[in-house]
C-alpha cells in the first residue's frame, strides 16, 4: 500500500483562514482605537489628583503656602492647551504670589517664564495633553449631593477668572485648608482675591470621548476649610 499523500489547502479554506484575520485585526483596532482616549484621560484624572493632593501634603510639611495655579487657556504647544503649576509660595507673607502687593503674583504671573518670588520654589508643572481640555462650560453638568452641594460643579472651574485667560489658584496653607484664588480686572489695576467659601471645583474633558455636546468629564472638588481633595467622573 502506498502512503497517503499529504494533502494542502485549498484556496477556499486560505480565504476563509485570511477573511478571519482580518475581520478580528479589525475588532481589534476598534477596541484599541475606543480604549487609547479613556486610557489616556483617566491617567491624566489620576496624575492631577495627585497634583493637587501632593500640594496640601507640602503645606502641611513645611508650613508654607503650596498652591496650584490654573492658565486654562494657555498654548503649550502641539496643539495642547491648559497648564498647571504647582508652586511653594514665599515664606515671607509679603511675598505671597497669592497677594496683590507682592511684585510677582497671580494676576501678572507668565506661565512661560516659570518665575518664582526670593524664596519660592515651582515643584510640578502639568501640561494637559492634546485631547484633554479644561471645561466643558457646564463642569460636571449637575449639583453634588450633600456634604458638597454648596460647591459650584456647575462651571469650568469656580474659582477662575472669568474674563482674561482665565487664569486662577487653589493654594493651601500650613493647616491644609484651602484658598482660592481669581483676578479681577488687568493689567497694572488686576488685583488677586482669595477666599474660602465651601470650596472650589475645576473640570476637564476628553475631545475624543462624548457624543455631541456631551462630554465625558472629571471634576476635581476641594473642600474648605478642609482641604480635601474629590473627584466625580461623568460619562
Amino acid at each position: 500500500m502506498h502512503p497517503p499523500k499529504a494533502r494542502g489547502f485549498t484556496m477556499v479554506e486560505m480565504a476563509v483562514v485570511i477573511a478571519i484575520i482580518v475581520v478580528l485585526s479589525v475588532l481589534a483596532w476598534d477596541l484599541m482605537r475606543k480604549s487609547t482616549p479613556r486610557a489616556n484621560f483617566n491617567s491624566t484624572s489620576a496624575e492631577l489628583q495627585g497634583v493637587l493632593s501632593d500640594a496640601r501634603q507640602q503645606a502641611l510639611m513645611y508650613g508654607v503656602n503650596v498652591g496650584v495655579m490654573l492658565f486654562p487657556t494657555y498654548s503649550t504647544g502641539f496643539n495642547a492647551t491648559g497648564l498647571l503649576i504647582e508652586i511653594r509660595d514665599d515664606t515671607n507673607p509679603a511675598n505671597s504670589i497669592f497677594s496683590t502687593s507682592a511684585a510677582l503674583n497671580l494676576a501678572n504671573y507668565n506661565p512661560a517664564v516659570l518665575a518664582t518670588s526670593p524664596n519660592g520654589e515651582i515643584l510640578t508643572t502639568y501640561d494637559l495633553p492634546q485631547d484633554v481640555l479644561m471645561g466643558p462650560v457646564t463642569g460636571l453638568g449637575s449639583a453634588l449631593p450633600f456634604p458638597y452641594q454648596a460647591i459650584n460643579t456647575q462651571i469650568d472651574c469656580s474659582f477662575c477668572d472669568p474674563g482674561g485667560d482665565r487664569r486662577g489658584a487653589v493654594y493651601f496653607d500650613p493647616r491644609g485648608y484651602a484658598w482660592f484664588c481669581s483676578v479681577t480686572g488687568s493689567g497694572v489695576t488686576a488685583t488677586v482675591g482669595c477666599t474660602q467659601g465651601a470650596g472650589g471645583s475645576f473640570s476637564i474633558y476628553s475631545t475624543d470621548l462624548g457624543i455631541g455636546n456631551t462630554y465625558t468629564t472629571t471634576t476635581f472638588v476641594i473642600t474648605s476649610p478642609a482641604g480635601s481633595v474629590r473627584v466625580f467622573h461623568n460619562g
